[in-house]
């Protein structure tokens, strides 16, 4: 039995109805008022001749016509309707596929088909490949985050274990080492909040201020140099002779800042140098922090950015950490429409942000903010 219903949401079958019936219609119509006005004709000049042109089939030709030509317009609908519409019927196919949970599909852009075609298999891909993203940053978080709780969670139990069964005493050492297992925990959630801020921040509009951002960095140095000076580390700042107010949202822009410094800090030699370096130009404020030291290997480079990730150095336990502060700054720049990055080679390393001076505007990917 024929589903009228779902005939009529069919795209074929309703651009049939909304092409190839009206069509029929005004042909059918302009058959029978010219049929009509044939006959007037006709009787005007020979009476009683029309009824001769109503017995004869000459005076139904005109509707023979009318009705090969609906079934002519319905053969050429038939084909030029489906074949518009094969490629929008793939889509759907690839769409149903991603509802299901494949995200790998993409649509053919160069396929033959209309302007608006390609510029929906265009946004199709782009969606699958923001889904494919999505996914695979979900996967791996879950991955990362089970391993960095589950460390501190082991040693929290051998611990306890160990002062329950009473093979270690209950003194300041084991409780201190129970703290500190507890603090790494409590910075990994607090870095995890950070985080979600942060993404939750790119999906809504930024409360912005015009802000000074070079006060803003003056004195997250004068915070942070105490700590460089106990490592031996010099910490300078260079600000640009342009200064002038950016729009941001200040508190994140301060976390960013402060981000990048406290990796430089930390990730310095001894007896090493840190050069924090402002600057406006070209409509855009720049930041750089460079900080001498082993660098980042051209294999981890590329990754700096992406969430829970360390660098060799780091995974060798060098230096502690989540591997989320950075991965917060990119979040964050990101937001503002800016770009960041990094560079290193042996011996220096700097990461660098832009910021537009224009709210509306968003910069591409290329860099870097400033050279040293």
């Amino acid at each position: 039995m024929i589903d009228l219903k779902r005939l009529a949401r069919d795209s074929f079958w309703r651009t049939w109805l909304q092409t190839v019936v009206p069509t029929a219609i005004i042909f059918m119509l302009m058959a029978f008022l010219l049929r009509y006005s044939v006959r007037q004709r006709i009787a005007g000049l020979l009476p009683g001749a029309e009824t001769v042109f109503d017995d004869s089939f000459t005076g139904w030709y005109i509707f023979v016509g009318a009705a090969l030509a609906i079934v002519l317009a319905t053969a050429a609908t038939t084909f030029f309707v489906r074949r518009a519409l094969k490629p929008f019927q793939h889509v759907i196919r690839l769409t149903k596929e991603m509802a299901g949970g494949n995200f790998s599909v993409r649509a053919n852009v160069t396929a033959t088909g209309t302007f608006d075609y390609r510029e929906l298999a265009a946004n199709v891909n782009a969606l699958a490949a923001s889904l494919e993203r999505t996914d695979r940053l979900r996967r791996e978080l879950v991955s990362n985050l089970a391993h960095e709780i589950r460390t501190p969670l082991t040693n929290l139990q051998g611990y306890l274990e160990a002062l329950r069964d009473g093979v270690i005493e209950a003194n300041q050492e084991a409780l201190a080492s129970v703290h500190e297992e507890v603090m790494r925990l409590v910075r990994l959630v607090d870095a995890l909040h950070q985080l979600a801020r942060a993404d939750a921040m790119r999906q809504r509009p930024l409360d912005r201020a015009p802000a000074d951002l070079d006060q803003l960095a003056d004195q997250l140095v004068r915070v942070l140099r105490p700590g460089a000076e106990a490592r031996r580390i010099k910490l300078f700042y260079d600000v640009g002779s342009s200064r002038g107010l950016v729009p941001v949202h200040a508190d994140s822009i301060a976390q960013v800042m402060r981000n990048l410094m406290r990796n430089a800090v930390q990730y310095a030699d001894e007896g090493g140098t840190i050069r924090v370096q402002t600057a406006v130009a070209d409509g855009v404020y720049r930041f750089s922090c460079l900080n001498t030291g082993p660098g980042i290997s051209e294999e981890d480079l590329p990754f700096v950015f992406n969430r829970f990730f360390r660098s060799e150095r780091a995974r060798q336990g060098v230096k502690t950490g989540v591997g989320i502060g950075l991965a917060i700054a990119k979040e964050l720049i990101e937001a503002h429409g800016g770009r960041i990055g990094a560079q290193s080679k042996a011996g220096w390393t700097m990461v660098w942000f832009d910021l537009p001076l224009d709210p509306s505007v968003r910069l591409g990917e290329e860099g870097p903010g400033i050279t040293m």
